[in-house]
């Protein structure tokens, strides 16, 4: 039974604790199972618009998986990762990324953990206002009370689906989140691809359809500012274990007396393949958001046309036109 206490007043019935957690993503999830770990009679309200855990994942493209090994992601008390050490520890499994669906199905066992305890009460699918939280099929708001504190784990992030693209498309032009890449039969239905942006969705965007048996003449790539990547299989050269040994090579070569700043730091890390860019001799990236790749991907990304003429500004039906120039849009190609 719930340890989570109901109270009454004037204004109608209140559910109290001693913690509000707004947001059920990785960071609103973290924060409880270390509350419930070091807390041992701390009691939580989780908050949430979505109708279930997961942050942006609820809503990620269907081919998503992580950048970096599962045995770094997830909460403190619940390993993501399957792979395991002699003594039954979880292991660093450098290929070991685990799928959206997986990470979903992953938080869903966190939230059983949590409930068990008796001391977690969900909301899902109810916004959350100062001190109310109502539920988004228009039913009865409740008033929540945090005896200690309000904590709202909230983000910025935002995938493609969650929104229009950030420039106008004409009518008649076929464009999709790359959630539609999901899909084999949008992919069979088109003979071209534009895929715009060179982030970690853009990424995948370009590789899952290159996987998908689309040649690489086939697809474009509108790339606005190039970007330096993290490369897995370099970071990480052993398949398994290995992490510190990895992470000695990472900050050794911060103590270099050549290293004056990160741009020298950057082009050094390249040559232990640990980073890496897309175009080769070019002036090298001013801008890193920590997406990880591996070496093969790099490759892809290097077989397909990019077109690097700035920002979209707008789509019409017949081009594509840019900050510093203008791209042909062919018949039947879909813009991602």
């Amino acid at each position: 039974m719930s340890r989570v206490n109901f109270s009454a007043d004037a204004r109608g019935d209140a559910l109290e604790a001693d913690y509000v957690v707004v947001g059920a993503g990785t960071s609103g999830l973290s924060f409880i199972d270390t509350l419930l770990a070091e807390d041992p009679d701390a009691t939580v309200i989780l908050v949430d618009r979505n109708a279930k855990a997961g942050g942006h994942w609820t809503t990620a493209y269907p081919y998503v998986q992580l950048h970096q090994p599962s045995y770094n992601y997830g909460v403190n008390s619940l390993a993501l990762g399957v792979t395991r050490n002699s003594k039954g520890h979880e292991l660093l499994a450098r290929d070991e990324l685990a799928s959206g669906k997986r990470i979903l199905r992953y938080y869903k066992r966190v939230l059983k953990q949590f409930k068990a305890t008796g001391r977690v009460t969900c909301l899902f699918s109810h916004e959350y206002d100062v001190g109310v939280a109502t539920p988004l099929d228009g039913g009865a708001a409740t008033r929540l009370v945090a005896s200690k504190k309000v904590v709202t784990c909230l983000s910025d992030v935002r995938v493609p689906s969650m929104g229009p693209p950030p420039f106008p498309v004409a009518d008649g032009v076929t464009l999709a989140p790359l959630n539609a890449l999901g899909d084999k039969g949008t992919i069979a239905s088109h003979d071209s691809f534009v895929v715009v942006g060179a982030g970690k969705s853009g990424v995948d965007a370009v590789c899952h359809l290159l996987d998908e048996g689309i040649a690489p003449d086939k697809v474009t790539w509108v790339v606005s500012n190039d970007v330096w990547y993290f490369i897995r299989d370099g970071m990480f050269p052993e398949e398994r274990g290995g992490y510190f040994a990895a992470a000695d090579r990472w900050f050794t070569c911060t103590l270099k007396k050549t290293i004056r700043s990160a741009a020298d730091l950057f082009l050094e890390w390249e040559k232990l393949n640990i980073v890496g860019r897309v175009p080769l001799g070019a002036e090298a990236p001013t801008i890193f958001k920590g997406a990880t790749i591996d070496s093969s991907q790099l490759v892809q990304l290097r077989s397909v046309q990019a077109v690097r003429l700035g920002r979209i500004t707008e789509v019409t039906r017949d081009e594509i036109i840019l900050e510093e120039g203008r791209v042909p849009l062919a018949s039947n190609e879909l813009v991602v």
